[in-house]
């Protein structure tokens, strides 16, 4: 609905001016043929790469915590 139309562009580069005194850190999905989703991991990736975000040597490892009320 509303990729390749722009906006995420436009809004990644209003957060980068927004802060450009800050470094900012940002999380993508893990890159492996095992998800079902493969072919959206890899276009968010391709995504950031095209917008001059760059890759660093470091994997973010999150835990799953379900809260039970």
């Amino acid at each position: 609905m509303y990729r390749d139309k722009g906006y995420g562009t436009y809004l990644l580069n209003e957060e980068l001016k927004l802060y450009k005194e800050n470094t900012i850190y940002l999380n993508i999905d893990e890159i492996n043929e095992k998800y079902v989703d493969i072919e959206i991991r890899k276009k968010r990736l391709n995504f950031y790469l095209k917008n001059n975000i760059h890759l660093i040597n470091y994997l973010s490892i999150e835990k799953i915590v379900m809260l039970i009320f």
